[in-house]
């Protein structure tokens, strides 16, 4: 999902709970079909809202959304104070505020640099194409240790960041291993030794790419 993505679902789904909130205002005496029709727009829009929040990482909007839903307040209120959240993350993705949307811009990086690796590799070019995989994994890597709290690592080091994944429970050690071969992969292709991996070994790290960096 890319940011101009982002930013237009959360457009909708503010526009969406405005109207939803409309729907509440008014009376609590609605016939049962127009009722059921408010629930399910409702729950629909509530189930995207904590999706969208959950995807980019949004981790203390997503707590304070869900602490109002489980509140008190009566509807039309409750849905004020919700759409409210979904402004606040819009506000604060548009200004560049919210930093784990990187991790989301590198997901978009990634699937561009995977396709020219792919290309690469069908015209014959292993070693370029091992290269650029090789810059995805580590890049997601890193990425992903930040994501899970390690801090002051060395950038310049990607076994490195892998061992402390597995060192702190993070990585079991058959995804240590998985991950150190694929870097094993990339290195030798980094330094132009053909010798050392084939076709077939390029392929095993686009699939890893693909089940792990997305």
């Amino acid at each position: 999902m890319c940011m101009k993505n982002i930013i237009l679902r959360l457009e909708q789904l503010i526009n969406e709970g405005n109207q939803i909130r409309e729907l509440f205002r008014g009376g609590s005496y609605k016939p049962d079909v127009e009722r059921e029709e408010r629930a399910i727009k409702r729950n629909t829009w509530l189930l995207s809202s904590i999706n969208i929040l959950d995807k980019v990482g949004l981790k203390k909007f997503l707590e304070e959304f869900e602490k109002i839903e489980n509140g008190t307040n009566y509807e039309a209120f409750k849905m004020a104070e919700l759409v409210g959240i979904l402004q606040s993350a819009l506000n604060e993705i548009k200004l560049g505020f919210i930093f784990k949307i990187q991790h989301i811009l590198h997901a978009d990086m990634f699937s561009s640099l995977l396709e020219q690796a792919r290309s690469l590799l069908e015209s014959g070019h292993k070693i370029p194409s091992g290269v650029l995989a090789r810059i995805v994994i580590e890049k997601w890597l890193f990425d992903f240790a930040e994501q899970n709290g390690l801090k002051n690592l060395n950038l310049d080091k990607a076994s490195a960041v892998n061992d402390s994944l597995k060192e702190n429970g993070i990585f079991s050690i058959p995804k240590w291993r998985q991950v150190q071969s694929n870097l094993d992969i990339g290195n030798a292709a980094a330094h132009g030794k053909s010798d050392q991996f084939d076709v077939s070994d390029v392929k095993i790290m686009f699939q890893f790419i693909e089940n792990n960096c997305f």
